[in-house]
C-alpha cells in the first residue's frame, strides 16, 4: 500500500510538473512571440529610420549644393560689384571730360559768333565809293586744286627711256604733241598747253569768290586811313592766316602811325626787315 501511496503521489506530482512544464512553455511561446513582434517592430523602425536618413542626406546635399552656389555667387556679386564701382567711376570720368568738352565747345562757338560779328561789322566799316556788293561762300566755286593737279600733270611719261632709240616708242610718246598741220615740234605745244594752263588758272583765280573777297578786303585796307584799317586787322589776318604775333606788329605799327609820340614797333633790319625804310 505504501508503495501504491508514493506511485499516486509520483504521478500527481508528474501531472503537476507536466501541467507546470505545459504553462512555462506556453508563456515562453508567448514571450518568444512577443520578442520577435518587438524584433520585427525594431526592424521596421530602423528601415523607417535609414530612410529618413537617406532622405535627410539628400537634403544636406541639396542644401550644401544650394550654400556652395550662394557663396559662389556671393564671390561674383563682390567681383560685380567691384566692376559696378570701376564702371561707375569710369563714367563719372567720361562725363566730367564731356563737360569740360562741352564747354570749350561754347567757348569755341561764343569765340566763332564774336568773330563772324567782328568781320561782319569791319565789313561795314568806312565803305570805299567803289565798293560793290561781295558775297561770302565758305566753298570754292571752282574746284582749284584739281585744275592745277591737272595743269602739272606733262604729257611725257618719267618712266620712258628714249636711250634705246625705239621708232615705236617715240612715236608713241611724241603723238600727243602733234599738230593739225602735222608739226613734229611737241615742244613748242608743251610750252603752249602750258601757258594756257597758266592763263586758265590766272582767270579761274580772278573769277573765284573767295579771291574776290580777299582783293576787296586789302584794297579797302590799303585805301583806308590808319583809324579804319585798324578795325580790318581782324579780317585780314583772317584771309591771310597772320599769326598772333604778325597781327601784333600789324596793329602796333598802326598805332605808330597814328601817335604823336608813339615808338616805332621792332620790324627787322637789313634783309629781314618787314617795310621799307624811308630815304632819310
Amino acid at each position: 500500500l505504501h508503495i501504491f501511496s508514493e506511485k499516486d503521489e509520483l504521478l500527481v506530482r508528474n501531472a503537476e510538473l507536466s501541467q507546470k512544464n505545459l504553462s512555462v512553455q506556453s508563456s515562453s511561446d508567448s514571450i518568444i512571440n512577443q520578442l520577435k513582434s518587438e524584433i520585427k517592430d525594431q526592424d521596421d523602425h530602423i528601415d523607417n529610420l535609414k530612410q529618413s536618413h537617406d532622405s535627410l542626406q539628400e537634403n544636406v546635399d541639396v542644401h550644401e549644393k544650394k550654400i556652395k552656389e550662394l557663396e559662389d555667387g556671393k564671390e561674383e556679386n563682390e567681383q560685380t560689384s567691384t566692376q559696378v564701382s570701376t564702371l561707375e567711376q569710369t563714367v563719372t570720368d567720361l562725363q566730367e571730360q564731356l563737360a569740360d568738352k562741352n564747354k570749350a565747345l561754347k567757348k569755341q562757338e561764343q569765340r566763332l559768333r564774336d568773330l563772324q560779328k567782328t568781320l561782319q561789322r569791319e565789313l561795314r566799316v568806312q565803305p570805299l565809293p567803289s565798293d560793290e556788293p561781295v558775297v561770302i561762300d565758305a566753298s570754292f566755286t571752282l574746284p582749284m586744286q584739281r585744275k592745277i593737279s591737272e595743269s602739272r600733270n606733262s604729257p611725257l611719261k618719267d618712266n620712258i627711256d628714249f636711250k634705246d632709240h625705239n621708232p615705236a616708242t617715240i612715236s608713241h610718246v611724241m603723238k600727243p604733241f602733234e599738230t593739225n598741220n602735222h608739226s613734229d615740234n611737241g615742244i613748242d605745244v608743251h610750252k603752249n598747253r602750258t601757258r594756257n594752263s597758266d592763263h586758265l588758272l590766272r582767270k579761274d583765280l580772278e573769277n573765284d569768290v573767295n579771291f574776290k573777297y580777299l582783293k576787296h578786303v586789302v584794297l579797302k585796307f590799303m585805301l583806308s586811313r590808319e583809324a579804319e584799317a585798324v578795325h580790318l586787322i581782324r579780317a585780314i589776318s583772317v584771309l591771310l592766316h597772320f599769326s598772333p604775333d604778325e597781327q601784333k606788329m600789324l596793329h602796333d605799327t598802326l598805332e605808330y602811325r597814328m601817335s604823336w609820340f608813339g615808338i616805332r614797333p621792332a620790324l627787322g633790319s637789313g634783309q629781314k626787315s618787314k617795310y621799307i625804310p624811308p630815304p632819310f
